[in-house]
């Protein structure tokens, strides 16, 4: 019979469900590269052929990289400018200071949204400033760069203006290719104490190998998180070195909560290309990590949250005073449990009448509200 009078006491069920508060949890992590690869390029002028290419290694090879220099917006890198008769006199080297456009962050995720794959660049200029010291001079110059790339492409091209007026060089066209770096994807953790062992899988965005490895952390507290040494798989299939919380000298790159479920931080490589000779490249990465789950409901992700207990299934017990519906869950004391209702056991559809913290004996009243009419099932569980 489906009505009751509201005075009888309804049909009640002692169900349990729901899965343990321990056990592994998911959270999505981001690397952004700090460096752009940029290859080199040719042009021509009055007949004359000049190469240009870029490095920031000191073994006189070229490795093609563009480092974050300062802020969010500007790139440094030594400019290697081969001109008629370089050959013999040698190219002209010259430190190379660039803005990059999209330097902020307008969609509030803690990626630069230059280096963000998704975000398309289109026909945007900046400007940058250019000096060769011989030793003995210091000659200026200025370069002006046309930035384009596609949303959802890690790979766009850029045009270089170049003038070095004391070498009788102005308006040199070069067009490079450049590239970006994003891998997204998965960490998967499991928190002990203030021991946080993980795990990352982390594509590529926009196609290409990314970074599969161990990311172990440690809890200093709720908004601080270390992170330490460890060997990845990365792009090439070759092993690269992350160096860890206190792995550069002087500095310390920790993981921090901001708020909600973001977190954010720094990591560093030993090496961000060991397909090259020169080490120290492509190592610097930006890194967001956004966990949505929260065990105890306290707003503070499992991440860095201090674990509570491990609940045991839960039992319940409905009843009726005075005129009110009344469950007692019994399960671990400081647990969090889920109170649900159902009309028809066999298919209906379940809603959430309450949420609870079991006390101190593992023991909570909830109270439901008034009776209703109809027959109800209740069951607790884990969330």
């Amino acid at each position: 019979m489906r009505r009751l009078a509201s005075l009888v006491v309804l049909l009640v069920s002692c169900l349990a469900c729901g899965a343990l508060h321990a056990g592994s949890r998911s959270a999505t992590m981001t690397l952004s590269c700090l460096s752009l690869r940029v290859p080199p390029s040719t042009a021509s002028q009055l007949g004359f052929d000049y190469r240009l290419e870029f490095s920031t290694a000191d073994d006189d090879s070229i490795n093609d990289e563009m480092y974050r220099s300062g802020g969010t917006d500007e790139v440094g890198s030594y400019a290697i400018l081969h001109y008629p008769g370089s050959e013999a006199l040698g190219p002209l080297v010259a430190a190379l200071s660039l803005k990059t456009p999209m330097g902020g962050d307008l969609d509030v995720d803690g990626i630069t949204d230059f280096l963000q794959v998704n975000r398309a660049v289109s026909n945007l200029t900046t400007t940058g400033t250019l000096e060769v010291d011989d030793g003995m001079d210091v000659s200026r110059g200025t370069v002006s760069a046309t930035w384009n790339r596609p949303a959802g492409s890690a790979s766009g091209t850029v045009q270089l203006k170049v003038s070095l007026p004391d070498f009788s060089i102005r308006d040199l066209v070069f067009t490079h290719a450049f590239e970006i770096f994003q891998y997204v994807g998965v960490l998967t953790y499991d928190v002990a104490g203030t021991n946080i062992t993980a795990t990352m899988d982390l594509p590529r965005v926009g196609g290409g190998d990314g970074f599969k490895g161990p990311f172990p952390m440690g809890r200093i507290d709720a908004a601080t998180l270390t992170w330490g040494p460890a060997a990845w798989q990365g792009p090439g299939q070759l092993r690269y070195e992350a160096l860890g919380t206190w792995g550069v000298e002087g500095i310390e790159t920790t993981v921090n909560y901001v708020g909600k479920d973001f977190y954010m931080g720094l990591v560093v490589l030993a090496d961000g290309d060991p397909s090259t000779p020169f080490a120290d490249e492509y190592d610097f990465f930006d890194v967001v990590i956004r966990d949505a789950n929260d065990t105890n409901g306290n707003g503070l992700p499992d991440l860095s949250d201090v674990p509570g207990p491990v609940a045991d299934r839960p039992w319940i017990r409905v009843g009726m005073v005075g005129g009110r519906v009344r469950a007692t869950v019994s399960g671990t004391s400081g647990a969090r449990y889920v109170v649900e209702r159902a009309l028809d056991v066999t298919g209906g559809a379940w809603t959430t009448v309450a949420e609870a913290v079991a006390g101190q004996g593992g023991g909570v009243e909830v109270d439901l509200g008034p009776a209703a009419g109809d027959a109800a099932w209740f069951r607790a569980r884990i969330p």
